[in-house]
């Protein structure tokens, strides 16, 4: 468990985010958050909860960085709602500070869909795989599409810095993934690689919540680890903005 900061927070320093920012979790100890809810910092009437009491993964913790630790097979947390800009979404990157305690099974960062490729669980996920590789699994609402970058990868029991970018280039069709990893050496595991996936005509539209540490509606894929931040962009970041995010929080997570 981990023990609340206890701060009163500071949810007005969000004012400064910018509007293309369509999620955002931080369980920096700036925000002092307590209990087992945490608010999206790009929309304050989002909160992410942790259903089923399951306490453990309370943040706020008085080390730094703040952090949520989830133990891979109860620990999520889920969004009281899903953003509207979801809808017909077809850019998007993820930013996400995670640290990994075991490999093994799939793992889930952060995800909108189930895993069964129905109308109504239209939307996306990135795991990492065993061999500790990243995918974006995207579900069409009438198939399942799977891109995996298996030129990065990451460690287990150290900080690492993910950005993973889906664009539609052809509607309907075809989309690029590409990524990026700091490792606590601060250099990244590879150029940009990209790779084809289909993404179907609506984009990631799902009705689905936003979950992160398993999969959105189904309960399969849990992380075992902790997860200090999670940024959703509406596009795709350029990378020397990655590599800007990446200067500006380095330090939090004791990179060099």
């Amino acid at each position: 468990m981990i023990i609340p900061s206890g701060k009163p927070g500071t949810l007005a320093s969000a004012a400064r985010l910018t509007n293309d920012l369509i999620a955002f979790v931080d369980f920096s100890n700036d925000y002092g958050w307590a209990g087992n809810t945490a608010n999206d910092l790009s929309n304050r009437s989002v909160k992410y909860s942790t259903p089923g009491g399951y306490v453990s993964v309370v943040s706020g913790s008085t080390a730094e960085p703040g952090y949520i630790d989830l133990d891979g097979s109860t620990d999520y947390l889920y969004a009281t709602s899903s953003p509207s800009a979801f809808a017909g979404l077809t850019a998007f990157t993820i930013d996400a500070w995670v640290k990994l305690d075991t490999s093994g099974p799939i793992r889930t960062v952060v995800s909108n869909n189930t895993t069964v490729a129905a109308l109504a669980n239209k939307g996306f996920a990135l795991v990492i795989l065993s061999d500790l590789s990243p995918r974006i699994n995207l579900n069409t609402g009438s198939s399942t599409s799977n891109g995996s970058l298996f030129g990065l990868t990451m460690g287990t029991g150290e900080w690492t810095n993910w950005f993973i970018t889906v664009e539609e280039t052809v509607v309907g069709t075809t989309s690029v993934m590409k990524g990026k990893v700091f490792k606590p050496a601060g250099v990244s595991t590879s150029d940009f690689t990209g790779i084809s996936i289909s993404t179907g005509a609506q984009g990631i539209t799902s009705s689905n919540p936003i979950a992160i540490g398993r999969r959105s509606t189904s309960a399969v894929q849990y992380w075992d680890g902790m997860i200090g931040a999670v940024k959703i962009y509406n596009r795709v970041l350029p990378e020397s903005e990655m590599n800007l995010n990446y200067e500006r929080s380095k330090k939090r997570y004791g990179h060099s």
